[in-house]
């Protein structure tokens, strides 16, 4: 009679609670699921806004050192010009200096 008791307990059904705490599992890791793939899209808008700061923060400092490329060959340009205008000043002053010592020795003959 014992196999036939086994038997007997295999084809009770089982209780509605044991079904319905499986369905609520089910329905609580749908509901994690769906956080889960909120959480990651979430993430992935603010990488891409991170990195949409970060490329216009680069564009930015870019821009700033062209910039300052472009003053620096100014300035560059500027201190050639002066050390021309000195060196065209300091031989017109060494032409006329060497034309006073010219007269001064015809002057003497």
């Amino acid at each position: 009679m014992s196999g036939g008791g086994a038997l007997e307990a295999s084809q009770v059904p089982l209780p509605a609670e044991d079904s319905s705490s499986a369905s609520s599992e089910s329905e609580g890791a749908a509901v994690r699921l769906r956080e889960l793939e909120l959480e990651k899209k979430k993430i992935a808008r603010e990488a891409g806004a991170q990195k949409l700061a970060l490329d216009a923060e680069l564009k930015r400092l870019e821009a700033e050192e062209r910039r300052e490329q472009r003053a620096l060959e100014k300035r560059q340009l500027e201190v050639t010009r002066e050390q021309a205008e000195r060196d065209a000043r300091l031989k017109a002053e060494q032409v006329r200096l060497d034309h006073e010592i010219r007269l001064e020795e015809l002057k003497a003959r």
